[in-house]
């Protein structure tokens, strides 16, 4: 525990001090743009919820590891590896936090596909809980092992039929947020069209390359693991469209993994209306962001041209 203490606080101070780590980072092939009929791709957004559904699938990425996926979708009832709901949805790949896995958030990432969004999440091979050969300074590589997690979901026979490769955002918390901003950067994955940044910071990436994505950042005032300063420094660093929803006295894990947190719903309600703006191009949604973020949170927003 000693020495993964040890490692995250140096991933830390190089956040601090903004500089490109030397470790290598492994690629898959990279993959193509994608070009949409619009920016918010309008697809009329769902007005009822969906059953949910849950699959796991093996992604296998070569030098970088192979990973179990976690998937939860829209479904017509509920369960494991029943069909998917009629139609195509949008996803959001999310990424884990530190000695966590994609089950941790099920409140949150469950209440997304309820909504009618996809969630692709990799249990990645050095810094899943019960990982056999754990090692935080792997993080450096995770925003290429989740592209190609992401690659080989959307490879998946029954993914491929039901997912809309056009419309996928990033998600992730804490070291997950970390690698989400690292799919923004310089080797930035060109299917992304939004992000969600939660209690993250940019670890010193060459961040925010390519085409404008807009980002919501999420962070507690508390936060003893990742500071609040470091979340604000990634927003304010952050040129293109975005939003900062201010979490007063929350800490580092309880407002996304803690139902007895009234955060959580906060966090539920302002990331869900997000997603849905930006995948399904639903104004109302977009409209209902500040009320959202009541009343456990405070929201800054900065949409540029998007808004």
């Amino acid at each position: 525990m000693r020495i993964r203490r040890l490692s995250v606080a140096v991933l830390l101070l190089v956040a601090v001090a903004g500089c490109s780590s030397s470790s290598p980072v492994a690629k898959d092939s990279k993959p193509a743009p994608v070009t949409a009929a619009s920016p918010l791709h309008p697809t009329a957004a769902p007005t009822t919820a969906f059953p949910v559904g849950e699959r796991n699938i093996t992604a296998n990425c070569g030098t970088m590891g192979v990973m179990l996926v976690n998937i939860w979708y829209p479904a017509a009832s509920v369960g494991t590896d029943t069909p998917f709901a009629t139609g195509e949805f949008p996803a959001v790949l999310f990424s884990h936090g530190f000695d966590l896995i994609p089950g941790n958030y099920y409140l949150l990432l469950k209440t997304w596909a309820a909504d009618g969004i996809t969630v692709i999440a990799p249990n990645f091979p050095h810094t899943a809980a019960g990982s056999t050969d754990y090692d935080t300074d792997d993080l450096v590589n995770q925003p290429a092992e989740a592209s190609c997690a992401l690659t080989k979901a959307l490879a998946d026979p029954i993914l491929r039929a039901h997912v809309d490769a056009s419309r996928i955002a990033a998600a992730g918390h804490s070291g997950g947020a970390l690698t989400t901003v690292g799919l923004f950067s310089g080797d930035r994955d060109p299917r992304l069209i939004a992000g969600v940044v939660l209690a993250g910071g940019t670890l010193g990436l060459k961040t925010y390359a390519g085409s404008p994505a807009p980002i919501l950042f999420v962070h507690g005032t508390k936060d003893p693991t990742v500071l609040y300063s470091l979340g604000q420094h990634a927003y304010t660093t952050d040129p293109w469209p975005k939003a900062f929803l201010t979490l007063p006295g929350e800490t580092h894990l309880d407002p996304y993994t803690n139902p007895n947190d009234s955060a959580l719903a906060t966090v539920i309600a302002t990331t869900t209306d997000f997603l849905r703006w930006l995948l399904y191009g639903d104004v109302t949604a977009k409209a209902r962001l500040a009320t959202d973020a009541k009343p456990a949170g405070q929201l800054a927003q900065d949409w540029g041209a998007a808004g």
